[in-house]
């Protein structure tokens, strides 16, 4: 305990008011990059989702049919339906893809 109140007390070691901006300089530098690269990762993760949703194939097939006789073999179709989804991959008839190598999700960031 007299070790920790002599260290408490201790002056040798002060802080300068110039440190410590150099300090809170490099935290606040590094906080926006790290920020950023948050920022663009969590974008990228929305797009490949999207991206992955898009590319599913909605199309479905529905045959309704039904045993009048009782043999186990349907006679009797009732109802047929049928949806080809042909514009897989596409988003308003563009090519919905997330190209590697470029911003995510197709976002661009320039300075004035």
């Amino acid at each position: 305990m007299r070790l920790l109140k002599q260290l408490w007390a201790d002056t040798g070691a002060t802080v300068t008011p110039t440190s410590m901006l150099l300090l809170v300089t490099i935290v606040a530098i590094g906080g926006i990059v790290g920020l950023t690269t948050i920022r663009d990762q969590i974008v990228q993760e929305f797009v490949d989702v999207g991206v992955a949703l898009n590319s599913l194939d909605h199309s479905v097939n529905v045959d309704v049919q039904i045993d009048t006789d009782s043999d186990g073999v349907p006679d009797t179709s009732i109802y047929s339906a049928n949806f080809d989804d042909d514009d897989i991959g596409t988003l308003c008839g563009q090519p919905f893809t997330d190209p590697s190598g470029q911003a995510p999700g197709g976002l661009m960031f320039t300075a004035p």
